[in-house]
Parts: structure tokens; sequence; C-alpha cells
């Protein structure tokens, strides 16, 4: 495990050349690259806790490579860009984003399928709190000529109170050999679920905690100590 604490906004820059896990904690405005090499798996989880900050990360992607980015974010107000350079034949991410936000939190994606066979998986979940502002802008971009890719983007916002919300997903293709879908969605949970959790005999506050969790939880794959720090995180700000 390979752990990283990022604290100014000079240029990190992290080169996966191996098939090892990469642990990035940002505490602070930032500007991160990630290289992936040819033929190698990258892990890496990224989290931000109490912080408010600006910043970028870039990740580049060569051939027959593969990373799985794991992110959770809980933050007041933040602005992050993130480009994904799929220059490499077959390479592939897929990406899940868990967050929770209690102000303004700005999210701007860029996906660009620069080669045959390139594939992305972008998953986002977001908990909107009342009176939060939260906006994701997914671009997925595909030129004519790069062939037999698959490009899927799937971003959902749940709110608690008055939230301004705004998903705004677009897929700029210019050829036919690919797969591409995309889904947005922004709502509350229903009424229905919560009253099935409470005839079990769980309390209204409870029941929202339990759909809370299962709505940042099983959007990332995390270990059981990770996993912990999030649901701790959970049970402090929603009692």
């Amino acid at each position: 495990m390979n752990k990283i604490i990022i604290d100014n906004d000079k240029l990190s820059e992290i080169i996966v050349d191996n098939s090892d896990d990469y642990d990035i904690e940002i505490v602070s405005d930032f500007n991160l690259k990630v290289s992936v090499i040819d033929n190698v798996i990258g892990n890496i989880y990224i989290h931000s806790i109490n912080s408010n900050y600006n910043g970028t990360i870039d990740y580049y992607l060569n051939d027959n490579s593969k990373l799985y980015v794991n992110k959770f974010s809980f933050n007041d107000c933040c602005n992050v860009i993130e480009n994904i350079y799929l220059n490499g034949i077959n390479s592939y991410i897929k990406y899940n984003f868990s967050s929770i936000s209690s102000y303004n939190n700005n999210y701007k994606m860029k996906i660009l399928h620069n080669n045959n066979g390139t594939c992305s998986y972008i998953f986002n979940r977001c908990i909107g709190n009342d009176k939060a502002e939260v906006v994701f802008d997914i671009d997925s971009i595909l030129e004519q000529g790069n062939t037999s890719c698959i490009m899927d983007q799937n971003t959902k916002i749940m709110c608690f109170g008055d939230v301004n919300a705004k998903i705004r997903p677009n897929m700029y293709i210019d050829e036919e050999d690919v797969e591409a879908r995309h889904g947005s969605v922004i709502g509350r949970f229903s009424d229905d679920d919560i009253f099935y959790i409470m005839s079990r005999g769980i309390s209204y506050k409870d029941a929202v905690m339990l759909l809370i969790r299962g709505f940042i939880l099983s959007n990332l794959n995390l270990d059981d100590e990770r996993k912990k720090e999030v649901i701790d995180i959970i049970n402090n700000n929603y009692k």
C-alpha cells in the first residue's frame, strides 16, 4: 500500500508501473497527475474529509492498462476538474465516486477516448444536504476512427432539504462503432423505502441512516478499515 498526502497545489505525479494500491489523501488545493504504463492494473483510493479546495486530476492510461478509482469526499466547498486520457489501445478505467456535500461542490469531468477498444465506466453518487449546491458536468468524447469503444456514465444525487442539484451529462461521439449509455437521477429516498425499513422495527432516523450508508458504500469497493471510516463519518453527521 502506497500512502500519499497531498497538502499543496504543486504538481504531484504518480506513475503506476506495477499492480499496486495507492491511498491518496487530499487536504488542500492540489494538482495531481496519474499515469498508468502499458499492461499494468492500478488501484487508487482518493479521499478528502473536512477540506475546502480547488484541484485538478489528470489520468493518463497507456496500451492495455487498467485503472480502478474509488473516491470518497465529505467536504464543505470544493471545485474539482478531472480529465481522463484513454490514450492506449484497450485502455480501461472504472471510476467510482461517492460524496456528501453540505455547501458548494462543483465537479467537472472530461473522458477522452483517444484509441481503439477504450472503455470508461463512470459512476457518481452524491448526498446533498440542505442548502447545498451540487453540480456535475461530465463530457465523454470520441473522435472518428477510434473504434470498438465503450462509454458509460451514471450519476445520482439524493437530496435532503432544499438542494440546488444539477447534472449535465454530455457525449460527443463521431464514430458508429461504439457502445454508449448514460443515466442521471436527482431525487430523494422514497417514503416507501423508509416505511419498509421501519416496518422491521427500526426507527425513522436509523432507517434514513441505513439508506445513506447503502447509497454511499454500494458505489465503492473498500476494505473493512476504509469502510469503517466512511460509516463513522455518516454516523457522526446524521445523528
